[in-house]
């Protein structure tokens, strides 16, 4: 599904890991336009048993009205995720099929059916923030190696070795 704003638009994609870091790859590879740096990754699932959209939807929203939006703190930003979670898991079961009268009538009149519908401000919001990860550190969590950063590591001098 996508969410389409006058200036940003949010993209889900309901794939196995393997396919989602694969379009991630190509994406980073194909790098033309320099909005693409601009984008985050907002939420990551692994666990869904089954797929929440069956097709592919769109959804145009008019709201335009929005300052430039600063960015969230650390708590702010998994509330909104979670919250732009829940609004894509339920709405997700009530589209069936894009030739579906009622599919096309909820699409088109989506405010009316659900308030949950993450506002513009938001949105925009998740960009700046440091909390969700570009393109390129998104691919880094799963293909570069872990590096734990101890405590013991970051002071000098070195405390001395335990006696047992």
């Amino acid at each position: 599904m996508v969410l389409v704003y006058p200036i940003v638009y949010v993209v889900v994609f309901e794939a196995k890991t393997t396919a989602i870091l694969s379009i991630v790859k190509d994406l980073i590879a194909n790098d033309t336009d320099i909005r693409l740096a601009e984008t985050r990754v907002v939420s990551f699932t692994e666990d869904v048993p089954d797929r929440i959209f069956k097709n592919f939807y769109a959804y145009v929203s008019s709201n335009s009205n929005v300052e430039i939006m600063d960015a969230f703190e650390a708590m702010g930003a998994v509330k909104a995720a979670a919250d732009l979670g829940k609004f894509f898991r339920r709405v997700g079961p009530l589209l069936r099929s894009p030739d579906d009268l009622e599919t096309q009538q909820l699409l088109a009149t989506l405010e009316s059916y659900i308030d949950e519908i993450p506002p513009l401000e938001v949105i925009l919001s998740f960009c700046p923030t440091e909390d969700a990860p570009s393109l390129k550190e998104f691919l880094n969590i799963f293909t570069e190696p872990v590096n734990i950063d101890l405590e013991s590591d970051r002071v000098w001098p070195m405390p001395p070795r335990l006696t047992y």
